[in-house]
C-alpha cells in the first residue's frame, strides 16, 4: 500500500509509519553516517510531527507532490532538486505542526502569555532557529 493509499484510508498510524519509512530510505540512500545516527535520535519527535501534519488536509496535499518531487529528483540524481525539495517539504510539513499547535492551544483555550503557550512558542523559535545543514 502507498503513502496516498494509507491516506485515503484514513489511518493515520500507518500514515505516519509509511513517512518515517520512506524519510529512512532517504537517509540510508545518503551514505551518511551522522544522517544515520541522526535518524535514531530524532524518530519519537519526528513521529510526532508528522501525525501533527497529517491533520491538515491540505499539508498532506502539498507533501504528497514534494515528495513526489523529492522522489523524482533522487532518481534523477538531481542534488540541488532533491535539496530544493526535501527544504521545501520540511517548510510545508513545519508551518502544519504551527497550525495544529495553535489550534490546540486555542481549543484547550490556552491564551497567549500562558505557560504552555510559552513553551510551545520555545519549542517552535528553537525549530525554526537551526541552522540549515
Amino acid at each position: 500500500m502507498n503513502r496516498e493509499q494509507i491516506i485515503a484510508a484514513r489511518d493515520l498510524e500507518e500514515a505516519v509509519e509509511a513517512d518515517l519509512q520512506f524519510h529512512t530510505a532517504v537517509i540510508v540512500a545518503s551514505h551518511n553516517p551522522l544522517f544515520r545516527q541522526l535518524n535514531t535520535t530524532i524518530r519519537n519527535p519526528f513521529r510526532i510531527a508528522l501525525s501533527y501534519t497529517l491533520l491538515i488536509p491540505a499539508s498532506v496535499a502539498l507533501e504528497l507532490e514534494e515528495y513526489r518531487k523529492l522522489t523524482e529528483a533522487i532518481e534523477a540524481r538531481s542534488p540541488l532538486e532533491a535539496k530544493r525539495s526535501a527544504e521545501e517539504l520540511v517548510g510545508v510539513a513545519m508551518l502544519a505542526v504551527e497550525a495544529v499547535i495553535r489550534d490546540r492551544h486555542r481549543r484547550a483555550g490556552d491564551r497567549p502569555g500562558t505557560k504552555v503557550q510559552r513553551q510551545e512558542d520555545a519549542r517552535l523559535r528553537i525549530a525554526r532557529s537551526r541552522p540549515e545543514p
